[in-house]
């Protein structure tokens, strides 16, 4: 099965049907790696050769048509059980043994990291997935050295990282997190509860509750999941898929838990009461309040919970009052079992008892392990204590600041997440650190381990990351025969690019002549990049410590660097260029806006520059020897604008806001229009703001983006209009009606080739569309992102080169994306944002004996 040199898509491809024997020899190839004797020599060199071929890309392509992409997986552990099983009898070294152990990791990888890709696009395999895999990976290295393909640079990750899947949904907040055997599910503020494959980490099912969901409850031995909001609780019959019944609640659920045979449905809610539902006739079985009977200072009845969490093992219940000591009760004998406090553990509850002044817990969890006496606690102060439940003591205290806990199904690894988005890594009996999780984005939600305990994920803000480290592959204590890979418990630290010595980059400015570009970073300075490599070459000059460099913007011919911070100051730099790249000269503009800046704009050759503000634009002129005021425009309100420099006209400015355009004189900002302005006029809807104003084609074409104003990484709608339009005697001015079709389909304007208009679609594609092409509403696709890459933590901060790269800021890296736009997948008329697989195949058999 032979792939070709480039494969490129087509509405001209036709899906030709493959041999039954070349079916089955793709999908049941796993199936017989299996059975391999480890010391067959001739088998196990056919095997390297096949996965040093094309083949194994045409392989690939196959089962991503057939939407089974858990094969790949199965194959990737076949080859590492199959190494595993050599190994006890030939040397596990050599350049085979390598290949074999990459792929056995890249296949897993390939699945988890571009699973959405494969499905929508199998022949994606080719070229367009290779170069966006690590520089030592088995893809990029044997796939995507073509100096005619796209390439990647800048980037210096060269493995995989432990993160082995991430999930984007910008227009959604995550809420809930929960793990089965086989699914994985999200509940999101919207009421969707998005089901996943547990081994592909790709979506299959999406589920409606009917408010946000708060908490999300896999059955072990039924085919059953539970929702909650604030108001009703959901069961789901994972088999038919259907809502099996739907209970209403006075009060938000802290915790639930399945009970007898999962027969029974328990819940704790906010109001003190705990609620049993029999889920075989779907009636209310019995309700009651844990505090009725309680007195004195450990009386709850008139304070409201804020955390809880059941044992089935012990049969308790533990409940979290903020500033008291944690109540844990006896579901059994439904009385109280004892109060836990974090000094001494067990707290006696009489009323004439001196309470100590503890910081109050915030969180709690049991160990589900069989016979386990174990509860971890979080407190307010930072601590985290784990308490002996049958002896009643502090076992271990260690300082974790977490908000949030999960615990593996064996009750051996215990998890954390904090404010500052860090996860760490217990084990749970001695909470010794065995893994921690740096990053500096938003705050942990929720965590969850996989069913089989290998696997964390966690979400915050609108994302989900599954997480694979081997420190969580550990020997099951009570199995010494099993052939689970032992691994050192010595705690490991990665950092989610995200360190003390990590500076973000948060500005980009690319230069139209020439091959480099220049970026703003988050401590002040400013640099310059090459982008034939994507590294830094020069730091040119800093603003003050402590800011970032919000925007920047470079002019070609005068080489005048324009950049503003975060503290509101705009500079700008007269930069020149040796013999050893590009230094800074004089400083020519030092002007402190007082509030922040929304926009910066400079004329041709940087001699007048705009500054605008909420209160203000103010112009002024700049010279090597002085700077000065030309004239300030104060607005009592405005809603969201955007200038531009008019593509035709040098000495005339745009202003685009509410759905109206005005021109204003460069020379002193006096306004040209009528106190009507131009109306722009389309289904430009009252709630959508203007975001981007861009210049295309050659200057004839001015793009628009409009979105939502309360939603900052919702997608935007693409307006384009004639530049002829926007003169002083126009009193409208009407959309292209030929590219109507593309106003839905962008997520961000990218910027301008000259000719094309470069964007980014919902589906995460790069791609462009010629504004004077011959046929209507075409555009071309070109490549797509990896998922993880546009997160929804940061902003999204993208260019394109006048050699027509892309580059794009990853955090405190620059990705140069080479060739990427003279790569055309397919041209597209009219179609949804969802690109469609077609592939052309052919006859062929592996080169491999089974």
């Amino acid at each position: 099965m032979k792939g070709p040199k480039h494969r490129k898509l087509s509405s001209t491809n036709v899906v030709q049907q493959l041999c039954p024997f070349v079916n089955y020899a793709c999908s049941s190839f796993f199936k017989h790696i299996a059975h391999v004797t480890p010391t067959d020599e001739d088998l196990f060199f056919a095997l390297t050769k096949f996965l040093n071929s094309s083949n194994l890309l045409s392989w690939i392509e196959h089962i991503a048509l057939n939407s089974d992409l858990n094969q790949l997986i199965q194959a990737g552990i076949a080859f590492k059980n199959l190494l595993q099983r050599r190994a006890s009898y030939l040397s596990p070294i050599g350049r085979e043994v390598a290949l074999l152990d990459s792929w056995s990791n890249d296949l897993v990888r390939l699945v988890t990291k571009f699973g959405k890709n494969l499905l929508a696009t199998p022949t994606s395999i080719f070229n367009l997935i290779p170069p966006f895999c690590p520089s030592g990976s088995a893809p990029r290295k044997q796939f995507a050295a073509s100096t005619r393909g796209i390439t990647v640079l800048g980037l210096s990750s060269t493995t995989w990282d432990d993160c082995l899947s991430t999930i984007v949904s910008l227009q959604e907040q995550f809420l809930a997190l929960a793990c089965s055997d086989k699914y994985f599910a999200i509940g999101m503020s919207s009421g969707k509860i998005v089901i996943y494959n547990n081994q592909t980490c790709q979506e299959t099912r999406t589920l409606k509750h009917k408010e946000a969901v708060r908490i999300l409850q896999f059955g072990r031995k039924s085919h059953v999941l539970v929702s909650t909001g604030n108001k009703s609780l959901c069961v789901w019959n994972l088999t038919s898929w259907e809502q099996t019944w739907e209970f209403g609640i006075s009060h938000q659920c802290l915790s639930v838990v399945l009970m007898e045979e999962e027969q029974l449905l328990l819940g704790a809610l906010k109001n003190n009461r705990l609620m049993i539902w029999d889920l075989t006739t779907g009636d209310l079985k019995d309700s009651g309040n844990w505090t009725e009977d309680l007195e004195g200072p450990i009386s709850h009845a008139h304070r409201r919970p804020i955390a809880a969490s059941f044992c089935t093992e012990t049969n308790l219940l533990a409940v979290v009052y903020r500033g008291q000591d944690i109540l844990v009760w006896d579901l059994e004998r439904d009385t109280l079992h004892e109060t836990y406090c974090k000094d001494t553990g067990i707290r006696s509850p009489t009323p004439d008892r001196k309470r100590s002044a503890d910081p109050g817990a915030t969180g709690v969890i049991f160990s589900p392990a069989p016979n386990a006496t174990l509860l971890a606690a979080t407190y307010a102060d930072g601590d985290l204590v784990l308490f002996d439940t049958s002896e009643g003591i502090v076992k271990h205290v260690v300082l974790a600041n977490a908000q949030t806990l999960a615990c593996s199904p064996n009750g051996r690894t215990l998890a954390s997440g904090n404010s500052s988005g860090t996860i760490e890594v217990f084990d749970f009996e001695t909470l010794k650190l065995l893994y921690r999780i740096n990053s500096g984005e938003y705050s942990i939600k929720c965590l969850a381990f996989s069913t089989d305990n290998h696997r964390l994920l966690d979400i915050r803000g609108s994302e989900c990351r599954t997480w694979d480290p081997t420190v969580l592959v550990r020997q099951d204590l009570n199995d010494e025969n099993s052939d689970t890979v032992s691994v050192s418990t010595v705690a490991q630290a990665i950092d989610l690019e995200s360190s003390d010595d990590v500076v973000l980059i948060t500005s980009l400015a690319c230069n139209a002549k020439e091959d480099v570009f220049f970026v703003g970073k988050e401590d002040g300075s400013i640099s310059s990049y090459e982008a034939k490599s994507g590294r830094q070459k020069d730091r040119l000059f800093r603003h003050a410590d402590g800011v970032s460099v919000l925007s920047l913007s470079f002019d070609a011919d005068s080489h005048i660097i324009i950049s503003t911070d975060s503290s509101s100051c705009v500079m700008a730099h007269q930069l020149f260029r040796d013999q050893q790249g590009w230094k800074s000269g004089e400083k020519l503009l030092s002007h402190r806006a007082g509030v922040a800046v929304d926009q910066v704009l400079s004329d041709r050759n940087s001699t007048l520059v705009l500054i605008c503000t909420a209160k203000h634009d103010t112009l002024l002129s700049i010279s090597s020897s002085e700077s000065r005021i030309v004239h300030t425009i104060a607005w009592q309100e405005r809603g969201p604008y955007r200038w531009m420099c008019h593509p035709n006209q040098q000495d005339q400015l745009i202003l685009v806001t509410n759905g109206v355009a005005h021109l204003y004189d460069w020379q002193n900002l006096q306004r040209l229009t009528g106190s009507e302005g131009i109306l722009l006029e389309g289904s430009i809807l009252p709630e959508l703001a203007v975001q981007s104003v861009v210049s295309c084609s050659n200057g004839a074409v001015i793009a628009t983006a409009f979105g939502e104003k309360s939603q900052p990484f919702s997608e935007s709608k693409l307006l384009l209009w004639k530049s002829a339009d926007f003169n002083m005697r126009s009193e409208s001015a009407v959309p292209v009606p030929r590219y109507t079709s593309l106003a839905e389909k962008i997520k961000r304007i990218i910027g301008s080739d000259g000719r094309r208009v470069v964007f980014l679609d919902g589906s995460n594609w790069i791609c462009s569309a010629d504004l004077q092409a011959t046929k209507a509403d075409e555009y071309q696709y070109h490549f797509f992102l990896p998922a993880e890459w546009p997160s929804a933590n940061t902003d999204l901060i993208i260019g394109v080169t006048h050699k027509r790269d892309i580059i794009f800021i990853k955090r405190d890296e620059v990705a140069v994306i080479k060739r990427g736009l003279d790569n055309v997948e397919q041209s597209a008329r009219s179609i949804s944002a969802t690109r469609p697989s077609l592939i052309s195949a052919r006859k062929a058999i592996l080169d491999v004996r089974s």
